[in-house]
């Protein structure tokens, strides 16, 4: 699905410094009509306060996330007290392993998106990404897949093949791409940018990397690509000492970030982490931006 670009779509990084809880909690207060959900955890005390607040106001609540990180939610509502309340706690199954993408649609006009679940660690001390978009095919295709999750959630066995109509296609506009692993491993993404680099290649990773990945980066140097990973520590693992890519960082706050930046024209960033069972078999969103705009200020966030 691409549509021409509106002089109204705007794309923006939200978080310049740090992430801010009070922020997106103001999101969900200001909401009018409708919140649309997916988060791998929920688990701030303050952003449930403001979810309740909503509720309260009769906003339409819908919320997937992941089924071992959802005591919390749970316990916060009881859900026969809201009928304006849906949640869905995904556990495994034939589609996916675990629900890892993190998105947030405010009144069906709004999409926040990137790597920060809803708890106090993500939204209070680490170092994530967080855009936004009214983009209006941006807006339809997350929508669209979060109804799918759903009802794919609520009866998987019946759930089709097919990912239909949205689903398997992209929402493509000022400048921002969304590929969803339920229409495509993202390792094909993934894949595809590094062999598109020419120049350099950025990754900052907040986990460890699969060895394909490595692998792959060990080509593209190879073809003269300028390579660096950007890790903490905690994240690093052996193939860190067999390829010479990695850079250690930190004293920012722990490091969230999951992104990749393709010769300084293309980032793509979102949910996903670079090992095997996200690549391959979670459910993740991935954005991909060719803004120059958006793209110079995640480049000086992340610097």
């Amino acid at each position: 699905m691409e549509m021409k670009s509106s002089p109204k779509d705007q794309c923006d990084l939200v978080f310049h410094e740090s992430p801010s809880v009070e922020f997106v909690c103001r999101l969900v207060e200001e909401a009018g009509k409708s919140l649309l959900i997916s988060s791998f955890e929920i688990s701030s005390g303050r952003f449930l306060e403001s979810l309740e607040k909503a509720l309260r106001k009769g906003v339409a609540v819908s919320v997937v996330t992941e089924g071992r990180k959802a005591d919390q939610l749970l316990r916060f509502f009881t859900i026969s007290d809201w009928p304006n309340l849906h949640i869905v706690a995904s556990k495994p199954n034939s589609h996916f392993h675990t629900m890892h993408s993190k998105a947030l649609i405010v009144d069906e006009q709004r999409l926040f998106l990137g790597s920060a679940n809803l708890s106090d660690e993500s939204l209070g001390h680490n170092q994530e990404i967080l855009v936004s978009t009214n983009c209006a095919a941006a807006v339809s295709a997350a929508m669209n897949v979060h109804q799918y999750l759903v009802k794919l959630l609520a009866a998987p066995e019946s759930a089709s093949g097919s990912l239909g109509t949205g689903i398997d296609k992209e929402g493509h506009n000022c400048g921002l791409t969304l590929r969803f692993s339920l229409a495509e491993p993202l390792s094909v993404e993934v894949f595809g940018l590094i062999r598109e680099a020419r120049e350099t290649i950025q990754i900052f990773a907040s986990h460890q990397i699969d060895h394909s990945i490595y692998a792959a980066l060990s080509a593209a140097h190879g073809r003269g690509v300028d390579v660096q990973i950007i890790k903490e520590s905690s994240a690093l693992s052996y193939l860190d000492a067999k390829y010479p890519f990695t850079r250690v960082v930190g004293g920012r706050g722990k490091m969230h970030v999951k992104a990749i930046s393709i010769d300084g024209q293309k980032i793509a960033f979102g949910s996903l982490n670079l090992f095997e069972r996200s690549l391959k078999h979670d459910c993740e969103v991935l954005a991909i931006s060719d803004s120059g705009r958006l793209n110079s200020k995640i480049s000086t966030y992340l610097r």
